[in-house]
């Protein structure tokens, strides 16, 4: 695949424009190559084997002795910035297993990250009081980890959140309401039976968000959509209609346009740079994509 780096990493893009139309420089992270590892064993075409083979040793490289992985990479001057997260080591640690390969043993001290309430906090090794408590990163977790009693109070945490009418603020880090609900239901929909009781509240958020005639939607924000419709096995309009704007957006050499998908720094300052890439937006269309060709 042209744009997978030598190393095996698929690129990140950052900017302080939301838009990621100005001032986008190149950053090293092993986070959007979680995503196009999900998508890659969806899909059947000759040479994504290797691909995936090299995305797959590009992230046991970058696990640190501790077992944990960190957004930035190895080779990036900012790794030192921040300590090893939840998210990052989450998203790996899944998509590894997911491909039946080996990594160090780090579910216990996952499991020991959380609050007083039981949530996740983001970043490990730090003490409550200089971390923080995300939607979309306890969810991750969630999904890594499974249902269990480890994951109870997430789960309620992540229950309470999607039915919340202020839920819009669940996730410092991810701008998007979107990036919830999918992150929800991609734990539901892998086996966390405990959110499946949150169905019903994912399709109206998501139908709230993108029924509207008028709605202005990228192919980022249909992708989620129509992924959260698939994970509550909801073959209804809207998602047909999801699918359409994912095809229009489709550009001529196959990709789709980059859109912001997380942000930073970390809470509680002010976000001010933006982060995706072509290469991120376009796994997760050909997620929705694949798995809509393949309904009944």
């Amino acid at each position: 695949m042209r744009s997978q780096l030598p190393n095996g990493e698929f690129r990140t893009l950052l900017s302080t424009d939301f838009d990621l139309c100005k001032d986008v420089v190149s950053d090293r992270s092993p986070f959007v190559t979680t995503f196009v590892l999900q998508s890659l064993r969806l899909l059947q075409a000759p040479g994504l084997e290797d691909a995936a083979e090299k995305a797959l040793g590009f992230l046991l490289q970058e696990q640190d002795e501790q077992g944990f992985w960190s957004y930035w990479t190895r080779e990036s001057p900012k790794r030192s910035l921040v300590p090893p997260d939840v998210d990052d080591t989450s998203c790996a640690s899944w998509v590894m297993s997911r491909y039946g390969r080996s990594f160090r043993d780090n579910r216990t001290a996952v499991a020991a990250n959380r609050d007083r309430e039981g949530r996740f906090m983001t970043w490990l090794g730090l003490a409550e009081e200089e971390n923080d408590v995300d939607g979309v990163v306890n969810a991750n977790a969630v999904l890594y980890l499974g249902g269990g009693q480890e994951t109870a109070a997430a789960c309620e945490y992540l229950a309470r959140l999607v039915e919340s009418p202020e839920s819009e603020l669940g996730s410092w880090y991810y701008p998007d309401p979107l990036s919830l609900d999918h992150a929800v239901s991609r734990a539901a929909w892998h086996g966390v039976s405990s959110l499946r009781g949150c169905r019903e509240r994912l399709l109206a958020r998501v139908s709230d968000r993108c029924a509207g005639a008028g709605h202005p939607q990228n192919a980022l924000g249909a992708a989620l959509a129509a992924l959260t419709l698939l994970n509550c096995e909801a073959e209804v309009e809207l998602l047909d209609r999801q699918i359409d704007v994912i095809l229009s957006r489709q550009r001529d050499d196959g990709s789709w346009p980059r859109a912001a998908f997380y942000s930073g720094p970390r809470a509680p300052l002010p976000r001010s740079v933006w982060f995706g890439s072509e290469e991120l937006t376009t796994a997760l269309c050909l997620e929705a994509v694949v798995r809509y060709s393949s309904l009944d």
